[in-house]
């Protein structure tokens, strides 16, 4: 199976799930509905073509934010299930090399770190204590180093110095 098939198999087996809250034209969509849609995004194949990961998307009515856990499906739609501890931010999933680790984004303490999985016992380790949000996560050719950007806040550069007041001024 290629893995434009087992992508296009995938998406077309992810449903928009939409409970109406209110007794209402099932066409209408209400300002609640939001919270009973689920998406799935950024689904990475595995080396070997035999999985997929992905972050499934919702919106949390408790808190009123959004929540993104990642889950695993086998090529063909079995062993479906959640792959994270369930925090409900975790994100950017990224395969090594050889299939056996898996990088990805979750939010520890309201800051976004890289986490990194073994896939074959399950745990997992925070590789980063970032003060900003890392993005664009990839591995090294080797498996052997993952990179990432970073917004690193600097000031501005002054291209002129302004003149110094005259004395008296206000």
């Amino acid at each position: 199976m290629s893995t434009k098939t087992v992508v296009l198999a995938f998406f077309s087996a992810v449903l928009v799930v939409v409970s109406p809250t209110q007794a209402e034209p099932a066409d209408s969509f209400r300002d609640m509905d939001v919270f009973g849609l689920e998406h799935a995004s950024d689904p990475r194949i595995s080396p070997d073509g035999s999985r997929i990961v992905y972050a499934r998307n919702s919106m949390d009515i408790m808190t009123d934010r959004g929540r993104s856990e990642l889950w695993i499906v086998d090529w063909d739609g079995s062993e479906h299930r959640r792959l994270g501890d369930g925090v409900g931010a975790e994100s950017s999933p990224r395969w090594s090399p050889d299939g056996k680790r898996l990088a990805y984004v979750s939010r520890v303490g309201g800051k976004a770190q890289v986490f990194l999985r073994w896939m074959d016992t399950g745990q997992t380790a925070r590789l980063t204590q970032l003060l900003r949000p890392p993005r664009g996560l990839s591995w090294s050719p080797d498996g052997r180093w993952i990179a990432f950007s970073m917004l690193v806040p600097e000031d501005p550069p002054q291209l002129v110095k302004p003149p110094k007041k005259p004395k008296g001024a206000q």
